[in-house]
């Protein structure tokens, strides 16, 4: 059975502080992408209309050799130069390096996950190594339950995910790493 990380568990703590609930959810198959959970969720829930869209991925990585994280809806869009650049601009930040062409590397997932259970809450020694985490405003989803992958590793990790609101993972992280979570206009749409 999938156990959550102990350094996790401010997630439930602080929902529960901010009257949010989180459900947790089993799931009969591992998935490993946002389109594989949403036709898996359509297949075993098809009264609650998943789409793609509800399903959130948290994407880790570099950027000029400086970590962050990036929250938000699968939207078929790959973060690129050009999406960064105004993420930082909206946050009202200055992009990493002097030269400001620095693409965003993936490869950089904290320890605790592995691709395709990538959470949108690190742990907390995680997130002292991770700069800032951009959550990405979707007002069409902002009170909408999302799906979102619970961190871990190996096939049961793939088999369970968290449902809540989209706009409570903001909440919880900006509660929990207030100074580090910056909220952000999706670039595009």
């Amino acid at each position: 059975m999938f156990q959550l990380h102990p350094e996790r568990q401010y997630v439930q703590r602080q929902a529960q502080a901010l009257g949010l609930e989180i459900k947790k959810v089993h799931h009969p198959i591992a998935t490993t992408t946002c389109y594989e959970k949403a036709k898996l969720l359509q297949e075993t829930h098809p009264d609650q209309e998943w789409t793609p869209e509800r399903v959130v991925k948290a994407l880790y990585g570099m950027i000029c050799w400086d970590n962050y994280g990036f929250v938000l809806p699968e939207l078929g869009r790959r973060l690129d130069l050009e999406m960064i650049r105004s993420t930082f601009q909206e946050a009202g930040l200055e992009p990493p390096s002097s030269a400001r062409e620095c693409d965003f590397h993936p490869s950089k997932v904290p320890p605790s996950m592995e691709r395709g259970t990538c959470s949108p809450f690190p742990t907390e020694e995680e997130m002292r190594f991770i700069g800032r985490i951009f959550f990405y405003d979707f007002p069409d989803l902002e009170n909408r339950i999302v799906d979102i992958s619970m961190g871990g590793k190996g096939e049961e990790a793939h088999k369970v995910s968290w449902h809540l609101p989209y706009k409570g993972i903001h909440d919880i992280l900006k509660e929990q790493f207030n100074g580090k979570i910056y909220k952000v206009r999706i670039p595009f749409r």
